[in-house]
């Protein structure tokens, strides 16, 4: 069970993105790299996680196995995206933020045509920054850190 703090920081986080996506007029944001995957997350995890500009994220997994939330959707590969869009009325950005600092050119390309915007943005430069100002949560864990640190 993921604990209550965590939560509200994951919440924080997806609002802070948002809003920076807003800025930059995006419609959404997928996200593979384990560090992102990580800071939207909570963990680590084989897949995407989605996030459009206003709403609740989606998390697209390919493994682990048990993972259980009404936006999750297990896939095998990222061109089942545009069909679980298709199939609840999903509508497709026209301006998608990717990780192209991160993702292999190929990647880019495949993940440019599954969802084929108008205009795609990079995300990794907007990520990197959101990740450099800590949250609370995330500060009062390097707390616990330090001082379990100190006694050592």
């Amino acid at each position: 069970m993921i604990q209550k703090e965590l939560i509200d920081d994951l919440q924080l986080k997806w609002g802070r993105i948002q809003q920076a996506m807003q800025i930059q007029h995006a419609d959404a944001c997928l996200l593979s790299v384990d560090v992102n995957l990580y800071y939207t997350t909570g963990r680590i995890f084989s897949g995407y996680f989605y996030l459009p500009a206003e709403g609740a994220p989606w998390f697209f997994v390919k493994r682990p196995n048990g993972l259980n939330d009404d936006h999750i959707e297990y896939i095998r590969k990222p061109e089942q995206i545009a069909e679980i869009f298709a199939a609840r009325g999903i509508k497709m950005p026209e301006k998608l933020l990717l990780e192209a600092d991160e993702l292999t050119y190929n990647d880019y390309i495949r993940l440019q045509s599954i969802f084929n915007p108008k205009e795609t943005g990079n995300a990794t430069a907007l990520m990197r920054t959101l990740r450099e100002i800590k949250t609370p949560w995330e500060i009062s864990q390097f707390r616990i850190s330090a001082e379990k640190h100190a006694k050592t």
